[in-house]
């Protein structure tokens, strides 16, 4: 393949990188993953608005990750190429390393947190006053925003 060609193929490869390099994005993927929905039933699952659900799903569909049909007044989504799950179990690979380069440890529940069907975005260690704890968010938590409490301490993640 000539260095051209490569360039180019890198480019399209950066284009699904970035189509899938958010938060509500991820988590519409992993709702779409059990089959085809509409936008109605995807803005309520993941708890955000139709017009910003549509803009995401927009750029997805634009970078070939999803594709649509009409039914009546409905909108329907799905999966174009479900292989992009894969990429998931690639990226919680990656996850699983470094905590584990993190911490020097894999601990037990790792392994269950990893096993089951969501899809991990943030694996962390959080060191505060003698607080230390590894934290595995899923797609579906980290994309509400909402707080949670480990250890007796409220967390809250941000997008900035």
């Amino acid at each position: 393949m000539s260095d051209s060609k490569k360039r180019l193929l890198f480019q399209k490869q950066a284009q699904v990188a970035q189509a899938i390099g958010h938060p509500l994005r991820l988590e519409i993927i992993d709702f779409l993953k059990d089959g085809e929905q509409c936008v109605c039933d995807i803005a309520e699952r993941i708890g955000a608005q139709h017009s910003n659900v549509s803009r995401h799903l927009s750029v997805m569909v634009s970078a070939g990750v999803l594709e649509y049909r009409k039914d009546g007044l409905k909108v329907i989504y799905k999966l174009k190429c479900p292989c992009i799950l894969d990429f998931f179990t690639c990226i919680s690979g990656v996850l699983r390393q470094r905590v584990k380069d993190d911490t020097g440890d894999e601990d037990s529940q790792m392994g269950v947190a990893f096993g089951n069907r969501d899809s991990v975005v943030v694996a962390g260690l959080f060191e505060s006053g003698g607080f230390r704890a590894v934290v595995y968010i899923f797609a579906a938590q980290y994309a509400t925003g909402r707080p949670f409490k480990l250890g007796g301490r409220v967390f809250c993640f941000r997008n900035t």
